[in-house]
């Protein structure tokens, strides 16, 4: 299959850059310093959710790389699944009825040697778990107004009001109550 694993992306000599599609896999806060190296090289890219974690970092990729010409993509996995365009095809059938979405989404416990960690919660909680819900209310097109958060030790709630949907989602670490 010709896949290899680096440590150390300047590892890499100048003539694989144009011949590999490279994945990124690796914590959120690294993802950016990565694509911008790819990036310079005009690299084809898959990266994991979240690619980049803040409007700075969108900003300066935007400004200083024309995306029209290097292939780069932000993986989703569980877009792939049929669940998901379920969904999406009962949104588009009966969102005239709904009035409220809740949705939470909270694991039992953070595994174990990764990155995740109960004190980061931006990381753990937002760019590793929140990102799911967020780009799924962006998939059925809600046009969501700036959110009501509150932050708790183990979990976040998020509130939006849309347009005519109440929107509530838990994030987090424990049990659905």
């Amino acid at each position: 299959f010709g896949i290899k694993n680096y440590n150390n992306i300047l590892e890499l000599k100048k003539s694989h850059f144009k011949n590999y599609l490279f994945i990124i896999s690796t914590p959120p806060e690294s993802h950016f310093k990565i694509l911008n190296f790819l990036l310079k090289n005009k690299c084809m890219i898959a990266v994991e959710k979240p690619a980049i974690i803040n409007r700075g970092q969108f900003l300066s990729i935007k400004n200083n790389y024309n995306l029209n010409k290097i292939f780069v993509i932000e993986t989703f996995y569980y877009k792939l699944s049929k669940i998901y365009n379920k969904l999406l095809l009962d949104w588009n059938k009966y969102k005239a009825q709904i009035k409220n979405i809740e949705i939470v989404f909270l694991i039992p416990s953070f595994p174990e040697n990764t990155f995740r960690s109960y004190k980061e919660y931006w990381t753990s909680y937002i760019l590793d778990i929140g990102c799911y819900p967020i780009d799924i209310l962006n998939s059925m097109n809600l046009k969501l107004k700036k959110p009501i958060i509150k932050i708790y030790r183990k979990h976040i709630k998020i509130n939006f009001i849309d347009a005519k949907i109440k929107i509530n989602i838990k994030i987090g670490i424990g049990e659905y109550t």
